[in-house]
């Protein structure tokens, strides 16, 4: 019996708290979930973006071909533009996979 009251304290715990907030899902949470927000929610997305945009120039100055990893930098740009962080942040990270392998 005290299992189960247990075990129903927990699951009870892990559900949003909020009712507006559970169709959120849950939120990044971590060092990598603040790169996946802009400096304006106290997040690093405009640094992520700035350290593929260099790695790219960085790799074509060097004579390296960077692959398709430009056009995943503007996907993601295009993302950042409408506020959908996560997918820019996503795509800011396979534009980085691109360009260094």
């Amino acid at each position: 019996m005290l299992l189960l009251l247990l075990l129903v304290v927990l699951i009870l715990a892990l559900a949003p708290a909020w009712p507006y907030s559970r169709n959120w899902g849950y939120g990044p949470s971590g060092g990598l979930g603040l790169l996946e927000l802009p400096e304006a929610f106290g997040g690093r997305l405009e640094l992520t973006r700035s350290i593929v945009v260099d790695t790219i120039a960085n790799f074509r100055k060097a004579g390296q071909s960077v692959g398709s990893a430009e056009g995943s930098l503007s996907r993601g740009d295009d993302a950042l533009a409408i506020q959908d962080y996560k997918t820019a942040f996503t795509y800011y990270r396979n534009a980085y996979r691109l360009a260094v392998q």
